[in-house]
């Protein structure tokens, strides 16, 4: 578990080319129609990964039951990073039904969200807004509706991302009970940093 945690990791978004789901299946490109319009980019780049680790010959001394069990636990856990299945998983995280392994999942999640609880917050704020209002000018390009948080004209970066602070990922990490307070204490120490930065934002920035 713990080596296929780490390639998921690694892996996760391996081959990403900076458009979102929707502008996917908007498209209907060829990844979007393989996998169907579900869970498009996580699919494709589960798919890629593995073909690059099968390529590299990292696992290739291991039996093959074990290489195996890898591939699909690494599939599993990329396929959990889609946001669509965020509310989802943090409501379930931490029941009576969830087992280890899907507890390491939720963590790998939580890792992937987790710039705003970072000291380096504000740069990465800066190149996802970017990254979302690029998708935005492409769909207004071609005439596709504007996925939210995506049109630079209209989106205000403070708002969008202390939004995404207050009703995503605080209660995603509130959800995971931490052995250690300390480890909230600095969460929530960053995530208040953060919020302060963002109200200097000016607006439509």
């Amino acid at each position: 578990e713990h080596l296929s945690i780490l390639l998921a990791a690694i892996l996760h978004d391996v081959g990403h080319d900076g458009t979102n789901n929707e502008f996917q299946i908007q498209q209907q490109s060829p990844i979007a129609i393989q996998y169907q319009n579900v869970s498009v980019l996580e699919n494709y780049h589960a798919e890629l990964g593995l073909r690059e680790l099968k390529a590299s010959g990292m696992i290739k001394h291991l039996p093959l039951d074990q290489q195996q069990e890898i591939h699909s636990r690494i599939s599993q856990a990329i396929l959990q990073t889609d946001m669509s299945k965020h509310k989802v998983q943090v409501q379930a995280y931490g029941s009576t039904n969830t087992n280890d392994w899907e507890r390491t999942m939720y963590l790998l999640h939580l890792c992937d969200i987790s710039s705003p609880i970072r000291s380096t917050n504000a740069l990465w704020t800066e190149h996802v807004l970017e990254e979302f209002y690029q998708i935005g000018d492409k769909q207004k390009s071609l005439g596709y509706s504007v996925s939210p948080m995506c049109d630079r004209t209209a989106s205000d970066t403070a708002s969008i991302q202390q939004g995404f602070l207050k009703f995503m990922v605080l209660p995603a990490f509130e959800a995971v009970e931490f052995s250690n307070p300390k480890v909230m204490e600095g969460l929530y120490a960053n995530l208040d940093d953060c919020m302060q930065q963002l109200d200097t934002v000016p607006p439509g920035k």
